[in-house]
C-alpha cells in the first residue's frame, strides 16, 4: 500500500517507500513514533515501517543498509520493501521476508519492453509503473562540465568527452525512447522533469508517483 502525504509532519521523512505484506506489530511501532514526532496521514502499515526505517536512520546517524537492518529486526511479520533515501537519490534499498520482491528495468532497448512486460505478468506481478526522468542536452552537458571541474564524477569514469555523451544521446532517441512510448501508449507512463536541484527533483518524484496512483 501506499500513504499519500507521508513524510510531511512536525518530524519531516528522508525515506519514500513502497511496501507489501502485513507487518503484524504496526500499532505498537507506530505509537513509538508518535511519541518521538512524527505524524502519520494513514492507517497502513506502510507508513509505519517507511517512517521507521527513517528513525533509526537519523537517531543513529547511521547509513540506509543499517538503517533497514535495525527496522527489520523490530518489524514482525511478512513484507517486501523498496526504499529511497534524499540524501542517497540515485540508489533504490530492498528488504524481504517470505513475500515476493521483483525489481527490474522496464527494458533499455526498443523490442525488450515486451519480454519484461511478459515475465512480470508472468510472474504474477505486472508492471504498474514506468518513471521517465526528463533532462535536456544542455542541462546533461552543463553538469558534465560542473562535475567536470569539481572532480566528482560520481560511478562514471568515462563521461569526460563530449563525443560520449553526443552518443549515449543519440542511443537514448533512439533505442530507448520507443521503449517509453509503449508504457505510455499502455498509460503508465509518468514523467518528471529533472532539471531543477536534487531536492526539488525528489520531492517532484513523489508527487508525481502518488498522483498517478491516485488517479490509478
Amino acid at each position: 500500500g501506499s500513504c499519500t502525504g507521508s513524510g510531511s509532519g512536525p518530524v519531516e521523512s528522508d525515506v519514500v517507500g513502497v511496501h507489501n505484506g502485513i507487518i503484524e506489530n504496526y500499532v505498537e511501532l507506530k505509537e513509538k513514533l508518535i511519541r518521538h514526532g512524527y505524524s502519520f496521514y494513514s492507517d497502513t502499515d506502510t507508513e509505519v515501517v517507511v517512517k521507521l526505517v527513517d528513525y533509526y536512520y537519523k537517531k543513529y546517524k547511521i547509513g540506509p543498509i543499517d538503517a533497514i537492518t535495525r527496522t527489520m529486526v523490530r518489524v514482525r511479520g511478512t513484507y517486501a520493501l523498496a526504499l529511497m533515501f534524499k540524501e542517497y537519490p540515485d540508489e533504490i534499498y530492498a528488504a524481504r521476508k517470505d513475500s515476493p520482491l521483483i525489481m527490474s528495468s522496464i527494458g533499455r532497448w526498443a523490442g525488450e519492453e515486451y519480454d519484461v512486460i511478459e515475465a512480470a505478468k508472468n510472474a504474477g506481478h505486472p508492471i504498474m509503473v514506468a518513471l521517465q526522468l526528463e533532462i535536456s542536452p544542455e542541462e546533461m552537458e552543463r553538469r558534465r562540465q560542473l562535475a567536470l571541474e569539481s572532480g566528482d564524477r560520481g560511478n562514471r569514469g568515462d563521461d569526460n568527452s563530449v563525443e560520449i555523451l553526443q552518443k549515449r544521446i543519440s542511443e537514448y532517441q533512439e533505442k530507448t525512447l520507443p521503449v517509453l512510448a509503449t508504457y505510455e501508449k499502455m498509460g503508465l507512463l509518468v514523467k518528471v522533469n529533472t532539471e531543477e536541484d536534487r531536492d526539488t527533483v525528489f520531492r517532484k518524484v513523489l508527487e508525481a508517483i502518488a498522483d498517478f496512483a491516485t488517479k490509478n
